[in-house]
């Protein structure tokens, strides 16, 4: 048997190298192909490699798929709880964020998380997070052209078997490959209500649906040129674990309240619209129609569940179904007060 040996490098964003084999392969026997992969920059895209042989005077052709991830490129990087959560701050931008939220499909036992975690290849910090059932990780991937900082948090509801997992980096390699696939569609909460994410704030596609309000639940989202001052409202707080959204919910239901007694359509969006802005609209469920949470949470459709999910540690870090909206009763002549 004849044996051909190519990878596809069919991205630029690696180098892949391969020592040359014996041209000839007995039966039954085995041969060793040595790759050298260096990581130019980041990729997403796995390579591919190439098997051509002859077999009984047949051309055979396989296409493999290397397991090869950009985490195979990660250094370790211990740091402290000062200096991992100093570091979180500082990484604020939308861009270098990630969060994906996921069903847990088996028991979140400790040991077997721990065990996932350290095989992505970063350091796993413990005793840093101030929740001890999070866990936390650091890394610098290293690729030729620059040296990536890369933080993890991993928040487990094992009650409602959800994971909530947050990734900052220190470039803007998460936004485009993570961000957008995993942002739910603007989604219509209640009649001229809508959630939504900051790439949703287009003068297109604000008319298109008659919205003319925004509230906006970011410190950095660009305020839309096309509205007018008195129609928009921002709420300065970042998706962290120090910024507090309870003191600015009357001011914002406030906003959305007099927006819709008039007649109008508000959108609520945060960075991603998968945790600030779902925390306000359930508020507002609560506010306008008079629930607690769990009947708030019902009232959601469930595809957006998953969403959600992350607005229990959120606004309740410590008991996530005991989150009271201090000091917020329903509105009485509120367009939606009456609705059953």
């Amino acid at each position: 048997m004849c044996n051909d040996v190519m990878v596809l490098n069919n991205q630029p964003q690696l180098n892949v190298q391969t020592k040359p084999v014996e041209p000839l392969v007995e039966g039954g026997a085995q041969i060793q192909q040595v790759l050298n992969i260096e990581c130019l920059t980041d990729f997403s895209d796995a390579p591919l490699l190439n098997i051509k042989f002859r077999y009984g005077g047949a051309l055979q052709n396989l296409t493999l798929k290397l397991p090869v991830t950009i985490n195979k490129f990660f250094q370790p990087t211990e740091m402290s709880s000062h200096d991992f959560f100093q570091r979180w701050k500082q990484l604020s931008q939308p861009q270098q964020e990630a969060q994906k939220i996921f069903k847990a499909n088996h028991s979140m036992d400790t040991e077997v998380l721990k065990a996932k975690l350290l095989g992505l290849g970063s350091a796993l910090l413990d005793n840093v997070d101030p929740n001890p059932e999070n866990y936390v990780c650091a890394g610098v991937i290293q690729t030729k052209s620059q040296q990536v900082g890369c933080l993890l948090r991993l928040e487990p509801n094992a009650q409602a078997q959800w994971v909530t997992g947050i990734i900052f980096t220190s470039t803007d390699m998460v936004w485009s490959r993570e961000r957008e696939a995993e942002r739910p569609p603007l989604s219509v909460i209640l009649p001229r209500f809508y959630l939504g994410a900051e790439s949703d704030v287009t003068q297109d596609r604000l008319a298109s649906l008659g919205i003319s309000y925004v509230l906006s639940v970011s410190r950095c989202s660009p305020q839309p040129s096309f509205l007018p001052r008195s129609r928009y409202l921002r709420i300065p707080i970042d998706d962290s674990l120090w910024d507090d959204l309870l003191p600015w919910i009357p001011q914002a239901l406030h906003f959305i309240d007099a927006a819709m007694s008039s007649g109008a359509s508000v959108l609520v969006h945060c960075a991603a619209g998968i945790s600030r802005s779902p925390a306000l609209a359930v508020a507002y469920i609560m506010y306008s129609l008079g629930m607690d949470l769990d009947h708030a949470y019902r009232y959601f459709d469930p595809s957006l569940n998953r969403h959600l999910t992350v607005v229990e540690g959120f606004v309740c870090p410590n008991d996530p179904r005991s989150y009271v909206v201090g000091g917020i009763t329903p509105l009485v002549g509120s367009p939606m007060a009456n609705r059953s």
